[in-house]
């Protein structure tokens, strides 16, 4: 029996038969063949984006502060946008200065340590 398969795995093929059927007058036979199957390895975790602790909002004094950054930065991209660039810079540089006031006024989310599954007794 032949067996077609992509140039590259080839190799993987480990042994292939042809199984006779019922006779009805055709040439076509059932191929049965055993493959090795290679999985591939996971991709590596990306590190994570980093968030804002929004639960510091709910305190007034931050809450207060983070509203009168994030209108100073709107009035300064107000101003830049009056020129003629595309859209895309536009919103660029808006998500850019909402990033930076919400990490400079209420900090980085702390991270959760994972509880560990076996003691070390």
């Amino acid at each position: 029996a032949v067996v077609s398969t992509q140039s590259g795995h080839y190799g993987r093929v480990l042994d292939v038969r042809s199984m006779r059927g019922a006779d009805i007058n055709t040439t076509h036979y059932l191929v049965r063949g055993y493959v090795s199957v290679k999985f591939k390895c996971p991709e590596k975790r990306k590190k994570s984006a980093r968030m804002p602790a929004l639960e510091y909002l709910r305190d007034r004094t931050k809450s207060n502060e983070y509203s009168n950054k994030i209108a100073e930065k709107f009035n300064d991209c107000q101003d830049l946008h009056s020129k003629n660039r595309p859209l895309e810079e536009k919103w660029k540089e808006l998500k850019e200065a909402i990033c930076d006031v919400s990490f400079d006024v209420i900090g980085e989310r702390s991270r959760k340590k994972k509880a560990e599954h076996l003691s070390k007794e």
